[in-house]
């Protein structure tokens, strides 16, 4: 039995589940039925949401059996996760998906390490990551041995594509992990022809920020309305003020609409955009740089066109549900057997 904890309610069927079914596998969903996206959105309602991460942890550890495998799809449930299996004296194999933790000040950094670090360097604990450069990473700020990570790229967001359609509308830039708005904004005052619509977290915005005039500036917009903005846009921008993984939903999500790309160039970035080619890259704070290949893809229609179906074949060819799903079950099958591995060296045997 496969359990998935997903930090959302499930209303409708979740693709690894699907995917795995279809391997033959038992998969079993813990969801939280009372989500509120206010719980992400509003500051002090973080709160509300670890309290939920908690009970979701703790329901799943009372619903499954000692070595019983655990995915958190997202990884701060697998730390709830952990903590819970060491207070209740639970063995549980956890599997924690795609980890995110963005650098902080050092107080907070120390504050963290220390929290993630106990759960982190459990036996049975693995983390997956989209790149070789994050194990180093990760590594070093957590003091976590190396085996503990395995290489596994998000997969598509959608098999429903929407058709290239040429538009002269509007940039559009939204998100709110790790968004370089600064960088950004820069961009625009030299591109004072072209409009552009940004959509942020009000509660991660820096409101010292100077909004220039050809920027329209929406917060916490309704997940429906940020996706139709995003589907109306000539072009989509991703500019990033970090080498950790981010930015990574609203890239995947925009190649299944066909939308042209600009993106700072990251380790994440890369394993979907090849500059030039499927897609504009820029070094990171580089604002000129970024102007100019907004510039120059907002104004050529065939370029669009080219970089747009390049990602989309790209991505579908290479990052698809049915290969991702495949991916997570060889991880599985090495961690099982470096868990039995581990045991088997721990027999002591006698002649």
């Amino acid at each position: 039995m496969i359990n998935i904890l997903i930090d959302w309610k499930k209303e409708k069927p979740f693709f690894l589940q699907e995917e795995l079914k279809n391997l033959g596998f038992d998969v079993e969903i813990f969801d939280i039925p009372n989500y509120n996206y206010k719980d992400r959105s509003v500051k002090y309602r973080i709160v509300f949401l670890y309290l939920k991460y908690l009970k979701l942890a703790l329901r799943a550890v009372k619903n499954t059996k000692n070595d019983d495998l655990i995915i958190c799809w997202n990884f701060t449930t697998s730390i709830a996760l952990g903590y819970i299996c060491k207070l209740l004296f639970k063995k549980r194999k956890i599997m924690a998906l795609n980890i995110i933790a963005h650098s902080r000040t050092p107080i907070a950094e120390k504050l963290r390490k220390k929290i993630f670090q106990p759960v982190m360097n459990m036996k049975n604990y693995f983390i997956s990551v989209n790149s070789e450069y994050y194990i180093d990473s990760y590594v070093n700020r957590f003091d976590v041995a190396r085996n503990k990570f395995f290489i596994l790229n998000d997969p598509i967001q959608s098999t429903q594509t929407i058709p290239f359609k040429p538009t002269s509308s509007y940039v559009f830039v939204g998100g709110e992990a790790q968004r370089d708005w600064e960088t950004l904004f820069k961009a625009c005052e030299a591109n004072l022809n072209i409009k552009f619509i940004c959509v942020a977290r009000k509660k991660y915005f820096d409101s010292t920020l100077t909004i220039p005039s050809n920027v329209k500036l929406l917060f916490d917009v309704p997940h429906e309305h940020f996706y139709e903005l995003m589907k109306e846009s000539t072009i989509v921008t991703i500019p990033l003020k970090s080498q950790l993984p981010a930015g990574l939903i609203i890239l995947l999500k925009a190649a299944v609409m066909n939308k042209p790309i600009v993106a700072t160039h990251t380790p994440s970035t890369t394993n979907y955009i090849k500059d030039s080619t499927s897609g504009f890259l820029f070094k990171q704070g580089d604002y000129n740089e970024l102007s100019i290949k907004i510039s120059i893809l907002y104004n050529d229609k065939k370029l669009q066109s080219y970089f747009a179906s390049n990602l989309l074949l790209a991505i579908t060819e290479n990052h698809s549900h049915q290969q991702y799903a495949g991916r997570l079950i060889e991880i599985i099958r090495q961690i099982d057997s470096k868990l039995l591995d581990d045991k088997n060296e721990n027999i002591t045997y006698y002649k």
